[in-house]
């Protein structure tokens, strides 16, 4: 719901809905940050009431699914060993960049659901979180450079493919022209609609430009991006031959 749309709706419910608890913790976290973002969140979250839900973990610590951890959070009764438990855990078996996103997620979610913080509930988690970075942090890697041979390759490869038993190879191929041109993201791609994509000639220049609705890099002032390629003029590998308006 658009911004304006969400206050002409809730004004209505302006005496009513302030006084309960659940719904102001939900439309301060739906305020906070945006939908993608709230996505990962939970993502995180969910992995760390699986961790608890193992075999393994000692009955008296072991929480039956997420709801019983929510529960648990809001009302701040989670022991310190299976906060340090989990950290010891992710450390080994994801790097440490994912490690600080799992313990972010889960003091967001406890800023909102209690009365205080995740790092002043638990003053010494915040120096143990250091004490493993330093052993086990990680530069990344970056990605893999392509030289222009590459890219013939692969746009060949994609050429080539025949598909799935409902989308057709041809089709797989021009949206993966399109992602690997415009540098798209998954999701970017999977919300990539006809209408998003505008032809227009400038200077005697034919070009395209895809509108990016909420990306990753979004913010609150430009929640879209703009991306405008120039025609290619190798018509096999340009974006803008097979998606002619």
């Amino acid at each position: 719901m658009k911004k304006d749309n969400k206050a002409k709706v809730l004004k209505h419910w302006a005496r009513v809905l302030p006084w309960l608890p659940n719904w102001r913790r939900a439309l301060q976290l739906h305020s906070d940050g945006k939908l993608s973002s709230m996505r990962t969140r939970l993502s995180q979250l969910r992995m760390f009431a699986k961790f608890f839900g193992y075999k393994e973990t000692p009955a008296a610590f072991r929480l039956d699914n997420l709801d019983h951890l929510i529960f648990s959070i809001c009302q701040k009764s989670l022991p310190y060993c299976c906060l340090t438990a989990y950290l010891h855990s992710r450390t080994l078996t994801v790097r440490f960049t994912t490690v600080k996103s799992s313990f972010a997620a889960l003091a967001f979610f406890w800023r909102h659901l209690t009365d205080t913080t995740l790092w002043v509930a638990y003053p010494k988690l915040r120096t143990d979180i250091k004490a493993l970075q330093r052993g086990f942090w990680q530069d990344a890697e970056g990605s893999i450079a392509l030289d222009w041979d590459l890219i013939l390759d692969l746009i060949s490869f994609m050429n080539n493919f025949e598909g799935y038993k409902y989308v057709s190879g041809d089709t797989l191929c021009k949206g993966g022209l399109l992602a690997f041109w415009y540098l798209c993201r998954s999701g970017e791609s999977r919300k990539m609609q006809f209408d998003h994509v505008v032809q227009f000639s400038e200077a005697g220049v034919r070009r395209q430009r895809i509108t990016f609705v909420e990306p990753k890099t979004g913010t609150r002032r430009r929640p879209d991006q703009f991306v405008t390629l120039d025609a290619h003029s190798s018509p096999h590998v340009c974006p803008l031959h097979d998606l002619k308006f």
